[in-house]
């Protein structure tokens, strides 16, 4: 579109100057085609400019920006998506507020939803971080999702959020794997270590 425009205005600047010869001044006719030559290249122009704003606004939203200031933290974006073909649901690139306050992700299993529902508020938690599995920490849910969804390793979860104490945490980076205990209340011994045998023979065995 941009060389349509140039030939165009190339052809508009050229038809300007042979209308402004002094021949034309003696031949009304030859001053009358320039003039209608004129009008038909000045409205080629606009036409071309119009589908050059439009295509410049078109690829303007092609423009993906961070909703966020922060650093990338996706391993060598650059390799990983050079040519790669993309669909809107796609995760292209993970930004991390690394100044901001760290937060855990956590995926409750379904079969295990019902005992953390039954809490009366948001469960505190115990987390071991896989680098350092003999040292524990303590956080407290913030936020748990109303839906499960299939997560590719666990099967059927419901993601959860956890903060924790900034100051007396593990060596942190986006990413670290945590294993987390949620703490549900108390409960006899036999329940304590049978309810998932129960739980198997009711949804597999009695229904």
């Amino acid at each position: 579109a941009r060389g349509q425009l140039k030939q165009v205005q190339e052809e508009l600047r050229a038809t300007q100057a042979n209308a402004q010869q002094p021949r034309y001044e003696i031949h009304p006719e030859q001053t009358a085609a320039a003039a209608s030559q004129l009008s038909a290249l000045r409205e080629k122009r606009a036409t071309i400019e119009q589908l050059i704003g439009g295509l410049v606004k078109r690829t303007e939203k092609l423009s993906i920006l961070s909703p966020i200031d922060g650093t990338i933290v996706s391993w060598d974006p650059k390799r990983q998506l050079t040519g790669r073909p993309v669909t809107a649901e796609d995760v292209l690139l993970v930004v991390a507020g690394i100044g901001s306050d760290w937060q855990m992700e956590l995926y409750i299993p379904e079969r295990k939803y019902g005992h953390v529902m039954a809490v009366n508020g948001l469960p505190d938690v115990t987390f071991f971080t896989a680098t350092d599995p003999n040292e524990s920490y303590e956080g407290r849910i913030v936020e748990i999702e109303s839906h499960a969804y299939e997560h590719p390793r666990l099967g059927g979860s419901v993601r959860a959020f956890a903060t924790f104490d900034q100051s007396n945490s593990p060596d942190l980076y986006v990413g670290a794997a945590v294993t987390a205990k949620v703490h549900c209340g108390t409960a006899s011994i036999g329940y304590a270590w049978f309810h998932e045998l129960l739980e198997f023979i009711q949804s597999k065995v009695l229904f």
